[in-house]
């Protein structure tokens, strides 16, 4: 599974680099994204040459904090590393320094304003792993999976979210979430070999990541259902309980006790929809409103108890949490 690994570069001498740096590593680790810096991992008695040179070669990514002494010493020696491998360097750059021309064509963040400066490099190292991920999916993909994509037409519902009448426009929903065939390398779901049942063990960012590849791949825009859109697809346009033709759980995948998902069946909704209602739950766009970093899910899993299967149920995890029970399904709006 693709992991974004990043190696800080900085003076150990000059006092703002040091603190930058510090800080650069603090709001990796709140990310949950590898990093390596030699003031922080190096271990006695290591040949330090041999372990910057190994965790520049297995970085994706080298941050350089640039302050007035980077242009001597290890830290130039890092850099001429990093750029001999190709490495994408995201320049930090502090006050009152000059970065030469080759550098700046690279990445180039200035830190007059360290929050604006972390913001933009936390955003840009984003946009980084996003065309990563999406270039390893490529690469990993033996053809492009495909969905039976069923449309839903426009039309009006009561929102739970809301408790009011709200319009949806017309889009199309995969009959079923992305399975383990349709991607294998993406997740890894322990609780079922089968290649036609959902794949789990995939965060939101992974979820949203393979919309973009499959954008790109396909030219349609293919993206996860907002709560309206998925919650409007359950109850197919009616006031079902629970996502099947008649309303009711009976054959839904839920207090599961062998501990597994299973592929599709015979469980559709009135819009030939299947298993919007028990198996995973299911990640949607949206932000949970109070939690930062979290997102929403919805549908409940093969673990729950009918309650969180309803169509009108909610959950949210954060955007990087994976687990045995969540997966997603995509949709296709026109653009």
């Amino acid at each position: 599974m693709f992991k974004l690994k990043v190696f800080i570069s900085h003076s150990n001498h000059h006092p703002d680099a040091l603190l930058i740096a510090e800080a650069i590593a603090r709001k990796l680790k709140r990310k949950e994204i590898d990093y390596w810096r030699a003031i922080e991992h190096l271990v006695a008695g290591q040949n330090w040459m041999d372990e910057i040179d190994k965790h520049i070669h297995g970085c994706n990514v080298v941050i350089l904090v640039w302050s007035h002494d980077a242009q001597v010493g290890f830290v130039k020696r890092e850099w001429q590393v990093a750029d001999s491998l190709k490495k994408e360097i995201f320049t930090c750059k502090l006050p009152d320094t000059d970065v030469p021309a080759f550098l700046k064509e690279k990445q180039y963040i200035p830190f007059d304003d360290p929050n604006r400066g972390f913001k933009k490099l936390l955003k840009d190292l984003k946009g980084f792993e996003d065309k990563l991920r999406i270039k390893e999916y490529s690469k990993n993909a033996s053809a492009l999976p495909e969905f039976d994509f069923i449309p839903i037409p426009a039309g009006k519902f009561r929102f739970s979210i809301f408790k009011k009448t709200v319009r949806v426009e017309a889009f199309e929903i995969a009959d079923f979430p992305v399975t383990l065939d349709q991607f294998p390398s993406l997740g890894n779901n322990e609780v079922s070999r089968d290649g036609d049942s959902p794949v789990t063990n995939v965060s939101w960012d992974q979820a949203v990541q393979y919309c973009k590849w499959l954008s790109q791949a396909t030219g349609s825009l293919i993206k996860l259902p907002s709560e309206m859109q998925w919650e409007y697809a359950a109850k197919a346009g009616q006031e079902l309980e629970y996502a099947t033709k008649d309303g009711k759980i009976t054959k839904c995948n839920y207090n599961n006790h062998e501990q597994k998902t299973i592929h599709k069946g015979d469980r559709p909704n009135p819009f030939e929809v299947y298993d919007m209602s028990g198996n995973v739950w299911e990640w949607c766009e949206d932000l949970d409103p109070i939690l930062k970093d979290y997102r929403i899910v919805r549908g409940g899993s093969w673990i729950d108890p009918p309650e969180n299967c309803r169509t009108t149920s909610r959950h949210s995890f954060h955007r990087s949490h994976t687990n045995l029970y969540t997966s997603f399904r995509v949709i296709r709006v026109p653009k």
